[in-house]
C-alpha cells in the first residue's frame, strides 16, 4: 500500500524451530488462521488504496485460505446426510453429477502436482486440513465476525515428547469415523432393503465414505506421537554451521 516491493533471494538466510506436537502445531496454526481473518476485516485488500489488482488477489487469496475448514467438514460430513438420515445431499442423477465432479476433482489433482512437484502430495494435503479444520473452524468464523477476540498464544517448542497417543486431538476424528462406520453399515441395508430403486447412488456415497474413512484413518494415527531422543548427530551440526556460515555470507552481501 505504500509502494515497497518484494525480492526473492534464493539463499538461507534465517532457521528456526518448529513446532514438535500435533497439538502444538494446531496451537500455531489456529492463532496464523485468527491473524489472517482479522487482517481480513481490519485491512480487507479489495478496499486498500494503493495495491494492484493481482496483488488484491494474491493478499485476498492468502487472507481466505484458512476458511477450508467450512468445506472440508461438510465433505465429511455430506455422504452421513443420506446414508444416516436418508436426505439428498447433492441433488441431481448420480451420473451427471460425477461428469461435472471428476473431471474437476481430476484437473485439480494434476495441476497441484505440477505446480508443487515433490514437495507436497494432494493425499496429504487432505490430510493436513482435515486435522486442522475441526480446531480452526470457530476461530475463523468469530474472528469474521468480530476481529478483535481472541488472544496471542506463544507456542512451547523444543520440548520432548514421550510417544503417547493424543486423545484429546483425536477426540473429533474418532467421533467422525465412528460415524462413517456406522454409515457404512446401514450403505448396506440401504442397498439390499431400503433403497433398491437407488443402489447406485447408495454406491456412490458408501465409496464417498471410504475415501473419508481413510483420510480420518490416518489423521487418527498422526495423533500418536513419537517418542522423541535427543542425541548428537555430527551431520546435523556440520549442516547447522553451514547454514550459520552462508546466512552471514548473504548478510554481509547485502550490506
Amino acid at each position: 500500500m505504500k509502494g515497497w516491493n518484494t525480492a526473492y533471494l534464493n539463499m538461507i538466510l534465517s532457521a528456526g524451530l518448529a513446532t514438535e506436537s500435533v497439538a502444538a502445531h494446531v496451537t500455531q496454526r489456529v492463532r496464523w488462521a485468527r491473524g489472517m481473518i482479522q487482517i481480513l476485516r481490519m485491512d480487507n485488500p479489495l478496499l486498500a488504496k494503493g495495491l494492484s489488482f493481482t496483488q488484491r488477489l494474491c493478499y485476498l487469496n492468502s487472507m481466505l485460505h484458512f476458511m477450508y475448514a467450512a468445506p472440508r467438514l461438510i465433505f465429511l460430513l455430506s455422504p452421513l446426510t443420506y446414508l444416516l438420515l436418508g436426505q439428498v445431499n447433492i441433488p441431481g442423477r448420480w451420473l451427471t453429477i460425477l461428469t461435472y465432479a471428476m473431471p474437476h476433482l481430476i484437473l485439480a489433482i494434476i495441476t497441484n502436482s505440477r505446480l508443487q512437484g515433490h514437495k507436497r502430495h494432494s493425499f496429504w494435503s487432505e490430510v493436513y486440513e482435515t486435522i486442522l479444520s475441526p480446531f480452526i473452524f470457530l476461530p475463523t468464523w468469530l474472528a469474521m465476525l468480530n476481529p478483535k477476540l481472541g488472544k496471542f498464544n506463544v507456542t512451547q517448542k523444543g520440548s520432548q515428547q514421550d510417544g503417547r497417543f493424543d486423545s484429546a486431538m483425536a477426540r473429533p476424528f474418532l467421533v467422525l469415523l465412528l460415524l462413517n462406520l456406522i454409515g457404512l453399515g446401514l450403505a448396506v441395508m440401504r442397498y439390499l432393503y431400503w433403497n433398491t430403486d437407488h443402489r447406485d447412488t447408495v454406491i456412490v456415497n458408501a465409496i464417498w465414505v471410504l475415501f473419508n474413512m481413510i483420510i480420518l484413518g490416518v489423521t487418527v494415527a498422526v495423533c500418536l506421537e513419537k517418542r522423541q531422543r535427543r542425541g548428537s548427530n555430527p551431520t546435523s551440526v556440520l549442516k547447522t554451521l553451514n547454514l550459520l556460515i552462508l546466512g552471514m555470507t548473504a548478510l554481509q552481501e547485502i550490506q
